[in-house]
């Protein structure tokens, strides 16, 4: 595990800022990188943090990689990159269309990843929501913040079955799968929940095992509802994708302390 600072609850560690290049000096032999080291903000206009901790971080490693003979990295990329989604169903070929800056960001890291130079090859995984234990921003966990205060919940498309989701557990199994993989390319794949169910029927049911008195308005809207396929990630790398029931009953059992009342 690479930190910034020394950490009693890491046995094995390098301790490094990835914003800065490797000095030169003998590591350990390592097979694969796990990248999932990124700053994510959240309206922030000043783009210099993103440039340094996502894009500069990733070149870092590459260089890393490419010196110290890895095969393979890993990397924990974002559907964010398709910036505005036109379809109703996200594949790895989606085209990209005016990314955000955070998007972008970590469309340049696949690109570093990519270059047929590198001496390793590379997998770039593009995630909807990660859910878990004290998981932030994305759509669930503001969710169960405002039902938990009984604050009255806004949605659009009530009819639409969602999908755009991925329990951390599920991840960390398909990374196993990945590092045990051999990679004979470069590659990008997306990943998601399947059988979708109703947005309107998801937050009914968190408003009703949660006792709350929260109550759903539905909010007229242009934006475009959509989908993730992750057919290729199961077809080429053995994804094994939970469906969206058991990722939303996993993700309230994780946060909550009466997990015998939040079963859905």
């Amino acid at each position: 595990c690479i930190v910034r600072k020394k950490n009693k609850n890491f046995k094995r560690i390098i301790v490094h800022d990835l914003k800065k290049p490797f000095q030169k000096k003998k590591y350990k032999k390592y097979d694969c990188i796990v990248h999932a080291a990124a700053y994510s903000p959240i309206n922030e206009k000043n783009i210099t943090p993103l440039f340094y901790n996502n894009v500069i971080a990733t070149k870092n490693l590459v260089d890393f990689a490419n010196c110290y003979k890895i095969k393979k990295i890993i990397f924990m990329s974002s559907v964010s990159i398709y910036g505005d989604i036109k379809c109703k169903i996200i594949k790895n070929t989606t085209s990209i269309n005016n990314p955000s800056d955070y998007g972008l960001s970590k469309l340049l890291c696949e690109k570093l990843l990519n270059n047929e130079a590198n001496n390793f090859k590379s997998i770039s995984i593009r995630l909807p929501g990660v859910l878990g234990s004290n998981s932030v921003r994305n759509l669930f966990t503001n969710l169960l913040y405002n039902i938990r205060n009984n604050k009255n919940i806004e949605i659009y498309n009530p009819d639409f079955k969602f999908n755009n989701c991925i329990h951390v557990d599920d991840l960390a199994n398909f990374v196993k799968t990945l590092i045990e993989k051999k990679l004979t390319k470069h590659d990008q794949v997306v990943v998601g929940a399947v059988r979708g169910l109703k947005i309107v029927d998801i937050v009914q049911r968190m408003i009703d095992k949660l006792n709350s008195s929260s109550k759903i308005k539905i909010k007229r809207s242009n934006l475009l509802s959509f989908n993730i396929s992750s057919s290729y990630a199961v077809k080429n790398y053995n994804f094994k994708p939970k469906t969206v029931y058991s990722t939303i009953r996993n993700f309230l059992e994780d946060n909550s302390k009466w997990k015998k009342h939040l079963l859905l």
